[in-house]
């Protein structure tokens, strides 16, 4: 039995990538090995009640629930967190999302230490950030790679960014793909009870913002011929102003989109929610995912196991995840992305093979229990088992 201490602040007040990952992650942990402890670390949720739902598995054994008191939450969360982790006897402290706390240094061993690293976009694409930010997360990255006795990767590419920006870590950094939500493993649900169940459409995943190149679509689109060309269904959060940019841009062009704002359901809590998404992957004739930058790019391993055919970014983490069952384009080149959209739509043997193939490899490669063993393999050298 391990004690294995875990920054879950995501966990509960992220509802997109950094919060999927941490819920994700844990639950994997807690279904393969139970006999450990997992006691994880937050500030405070704003709602007391919301801490006593039953159904809320981060409240109940193997985990052991540490709100971290207000005031100044985020401050005791990211500098004064080594008397709370001593007094719990935790052995391996993991920072979910880029961070460890910074007073970790000074504890001579007596409490490991493993940071999770999902990507330095903030250092390869800065105008995505404002300036403020950029200097917070670097400054928290640099001494968080410091401090930390390993480094995970969530992906090759990111690997690859760490030896770039930080090449003096190389000796401590390895790679631990991410799992996707354990629904995506299941069988795909058959039934999709919406009227374009029974059309063709492409399908667009994530949050809207200009990084994740929505505009390269609707250009797509717009380019090809309008017979041919089939709606395109949008599922993320319309609140950004580069959302809004994006409705209008395809307004414009006169283009069919079906604008599905993503609700995401509470964290720990199984939601309908998921299914239906599964069944937006499933029932697509593609998911278009031209990013221009990610660590991982989530939907497309969503698309993968879903049996939905990706056409993608041929850089950055994508093609790593795809491999050979994915089209691969320039995010910056429309044209490729729709000649890709022609090859999928006119050839049926081809987007076969990509929906049986791709969901091989990856399940395979994105296998839960597999990936959760390379991690209790890392605890456990650290610990010296």
């Amino acid at each position: 039995m391990i004690r294995l201490g875990f920054d879950a602040k995501r966990v509960f007040h992220n509802r997109t990538g950094l919060g999927n990952y941490a819920r994700t992650f844990l639950q994997n942990l807690a279904h393969f090995y139970p006999e450990n402890e997992y006691h994880v670390f937050s500030p405070a949720l704003k709602s007391h009640a919301n801490r006593q739902h039953s159904d809320n598995p981060y409240f109940t054994a193997p985990f052991h629930f540490h709100p971290i008191p207000s005031p100044l939450a985020s401050w005791k969360r990211s500098f004064q967190m080594r008397g709370t982790l001593l007094s719990n006897r935790i052995q391996v402290y993991h920072g979910l999302s880029n961070e460890i706390p910074l007073d970790f240094n000074g504890l001579h061993g007596r409490v490991r230490s493993v940071l999770t690293v999902h990507d330095l976009i903030f250092l390869d694409l800065p105008s995505t950030y404002s300036w403020i930010d950029r200097r917070v997360y670097r400054f928290k990255t640099k001494r968080s790679l410091a401090l930390a006795d390993r480094v995970v990767a969530i992906s090759e590419a990111t690997r690859r960014q760490l030896l770039q920006h930080f090449p003096e870590h190389e000796h401590k950094i390895q790679v631990i793909l991410q799992a996707c939500s354990t629904e995506y493993y299941a069988e795909s649900p058959q039934s999709f009870p919406h009227p374009l169940a029974h059309q063709s459409y492409w399908l667009w995943v994530g949050t809207v913002e200009p990084r994740k190149n929505l505009e390269a679509v609707l250009h797509a689109l717009h380019f090809t011929p309008a017979d041919e060309r089939l709606p395109l269904v949008v599922i993320g959060n319309t609140s950004h102003p580069y959302a809004q940019k994006c409705i209008q841009r395809a307004a414009s062009l006169g283009l069919k989109i079906h604008w599905n704002p993503h609700r995401h359901p509470d964290p720990g809590k199984h939601s309908d929610e998921k299914v239906n998404l599964i069944a937006w992957y499933r029932h697509a004739q593609g998911l278009l995912y031209p990013s221009h930058l990610e660590g991982f790019g989530l939907p497309v391993a969503e698309a993968l196991l879903s049996r939905c055919p990706v056409i993608t970014t041929r850089h950055s983490s994508m093609a790593e995840i795809c491999g050979p069952y994915g089209l691969l384009v320039d995010a910056t080149q429309p044209e490729e992305l729709q000649a890709a959209m022609a090859s999928l739509r006119n050839d049926l043997a081809k987007a076969e093979t990509l929906r049986q193939e791709g969901q091989r490899r990856a399940q395979s490669l994105l296998d839960p229990r597999r990936l959760t063993e390379q991690w209790m393999n890392l605890y456990r050298e650290l610990i010296g088992e």
